[in-house]
């Protein structure tokens, strides 16, 4: 099974990434609605969509904004496939007077503000918002399961999705080091994405800030014997202040990597 990474970014889009959001394709299931939403028309595979929000910073929901022109652009083009042209009258009636398209599944105490940032969009009549639950199977052998994380005081969630033969944790705006609360969530999974958003040398402002840097997230993939590490929620300010240093990864955790707009990863 194959994750995208739609945006790699953290706190505002930049030339070299969106903001976060992460798509498994073929289960229609999304991580996070960053600004990277857009890019999910070319990859949409299903009529609907599963959209699991981790909170509600902007850079984590303002890609709800974006679904009508995924949906629109996709409708077209098969419309176009079957007819020979596209009747745009005709799909705007189908998008809106259709079933909803999408689940947004949010803890309950970041609702209010999620309606609120989205609420002049006529994106948002496509949308169902639906309560987070602990644990959901998406299908007979596949589960999704949410988990708190720390940051700044606020609800922030992780997830994790479990196959036969396969596994993957996403945890983001939080700080990451060896014994946080969260780590016998992610223990043994193949892949962990975990944001690294914050310089090696100044721990004391990625611990204010309830952000994560390299060396303490190397420490915590090891001790959780995940199988690979992909770095995301990466820093809006490189390449000025570079990318996470690797270089201090590799003696801890070698199979450490940072995630790039349209990475794909497979699980």
């Amino acid at each position: 099974m194959k994750l995208v990474v739609l945006g790699s970014n953290g706190y505002r889009p930049t030339d070299l990434g969106q903001t976060a959001c992460y798509a498994i394709p073929e289960l229609g299931v999304i991580l996070d609605a960053g600004t990277g939403m857009y890019r999910m028309f070319d990859y949409l595979q299903t009529e609907h969509l599963d959209v699991y929000l981790s909170h509600d910073h902007p850079d984590h929901v303002w890609g709800l904004t974006y679904l009508e022109s995924v949906f629109w652009k996709r409708m077209t083009l098969d419309a176009i496939a079957r007819d020979g042209k596209a009747n745009g009258v005709s799909i705007f009636k189908s998008l809106y007077e259709s079933p909803r398209r999408v689940r947004v599944h949010v803890a309950q105490e970041h609702l209010e503000n999620v309606l609120y940032q989205v609420r002049k969009f006529r994106d948002h009549n496509l949308i169902e918002y639906v309560p987070m639950e602990a644990a959901e199977d998406l299908s007979d052998n596949l589960r999704i399961t949410s988990f708190p994380v720390e940051h700044r005081n606020q609800l922030c969630l992780g997830f994790r999705v479990d196959r036969p033969g396969g596994s993957l944790a996403y945890v983001t705006d939080t700080y990451g080091e060896p014994g946080v609360g969260y780590a016998e969530k992610i223990q043994g999974v193949d892949v962990l994405l975990h944001e690294c958003s914050c310089p090696d040398d100044d721990p004391e402002f990625a611990r204010q800030v309830d952000h994560s840097h390299i060396t303490p997230v190397a420490q915590l993939a090891a001790e959780a014997q995940v199988g690979r590490l992909v770095l995301v929620h990466l820093s809006s300010f490189r390449p000025e202040h570079g990318e996470p240093e690797l270089d201090r990864a590799y003696p801890i955790f070698p199979r450490t990597e940072v995630a790039f707009d349209r990475m794909e990863i497979e699980f």
